[in-house]
C-alpha cells in the first residue's frame, strides 16, 4: 500500500489523520473610530496549513529501515539546510488525492521503544507544513486587492478616484495622490476608457 511521500521519503504506515487548516484574512479598521460593528473586508488568503504524525518503523515487521535512518532521510528531505538555497528543502507532500507544496514550520520526534541494546526501534514524528500557492489563480485571488501592488484601472462609467482608493486601500482619502500621480487637474470627471495607475501605497 502506497505511504506517504515527503519528496523522496515514503512512510511504511499511513498516518491515523491529516489536519488541514485555511484562514482567510480580513481588515479590521473602523473608518468611523467607535464601539460600533463594522463590516470586515476581505483581503485574501494565508497559507494553509498541514499537520499529521508518522509511526516510525524500526522493528523489521513493516521493512527493514531502522528509526535512525528514517529519521536522517526525513531530516535531509525537509529540515536540514541548503546552502546553495540558503534554506530547507521545499516539500512535495503526496497522499492519496491530496497534493501539497509546502515548507516545513516544525518537526518533533517522540522516541517510544527501545531494544535491549537501547536502540531505538519505534518513534512518533510530528510535522508541521505551511503550503505554497502553487497556481496563478491563487496567487491573483491574493493580490488583486493588495495595496502592495501596483494597479492599472480603465475608467468606465461611474467611476471616481475617490472608489479606486477605497477599493485598493481600503480608504477613499488617498484620490489626490492617485490625481497627482497620473497628473489629472480635475480628479471628479474621468475621462471613459482612460488608464489610472494605483500604485503601491507609500505612507509618510
Amino acid at each position: 500500500m502506497p505511504g506517504l511521500k515527503i519528496n523522496t521519503f515514503e512512510s511504511v504506515i499511513n498516518p491515523e489523520k491529516i489536519s488541514i487548516q485555511k484562514k482567510l484574512n480580513y481588515t479590521e479598521n473602523n473608518p468611523h473610530d467607535n464601539k460600533l460593528p463594522v463590516a470586515k473586508t476581505f483581503k485574501g488568503y494565508s497559507q494553509e496549513v498541514i499537520s499529521f504524525d508518522l509511526i516510525l518503523d524500526g522493528t523489521g515487521v513493516f521493512g527493514s529501515k531502522t528509526v535512525a535512518e528514517q529519521v536522517n532521510k526525513i531530516n535531509q528531505e525537509c529540515y536540514n539546510y541548503i546552502a546553495d538555497k540558503h534554506s530547507p528543502k521545499d516539500v512535495d507532500l503526496i497522499f492519496g488525492g491530496l497534493c501539497f507544496k509546502c515548507k516545513l514550520e516544525s518537526l518533533s520526534y517522540e522516541y517510544q521503544l527501545f531494544d535491549n541494546n537501547n536502540n531505538c526501534i519505534r518513534a512518533k514524528a510530528s510535522f508541521q507544513f505551511a503550503s505554497h500557492n502553487t497556481t496563478a489563480d491563487e496567487v491573483n485571488r491574493n493580490i488583486s486587492s493588495s495595496p502592495d501592488m501596483s494597479h492599472i484601472k480603465t475608467v468606465q462609467i461611474g467611476d471616481a478616484l475617490p472608489l479606486y482608493s477605497n477599493e485598493i486601500y481600503d480608504s477613499p482619502k488617498y484620490y489626490i495622490q492617485l490625481a497627482n500621480v497620473n497628473k489629472l487637474t480635475n480628479f471628479r470627471t474621468l475621462k471613459l476608457g482612460t488608464k489610472v495607475i494605483i500604485p503601491p501605497l507609500v505612507i509618510q
